[in-house]
């Protein structure tokens, strides 16, 4: 089954090389199921942010929908819904 891993650089949960270490990881023992993505000023609530600092406290984030756009397209197309093979 394929694995999308996302994350963003004002994630302060989690490092903005974290996901891709999960995929790394995943494609260590089954190559190419995983992919991993990193949003600029993202955070781990999927808001955007101006500052780390910003995301940190919670303050003007904005929701992106790229991020949403991005995962619909990864699962139409590991569904096979966008005509191309799994």
């Amino acid at each position: 089954m394929p694995a999308l891993f996302i994350g963003g650089d004002h994630d302060w949960v989690m490092g903005d090389q974290e996901p891709g270490f999960a995929a790394a990881r995943v494609n260590r023992f089954h190559p190419g199921r995983a992919t991993s993505r990193v949003y600029a000023g993202l955070s781990h609530g999927i808001h955007t942010f101006a500052t780390a600092s910003d995301a940190f406290r919670g303050q003007n984030g904005k929701y992106d929908p790229t991020v949403a756009a991005d995962v619909s397209t990864w699962l139409r197309r590991v569904a096979g819904f966008d005509g191309r093979a799994k």
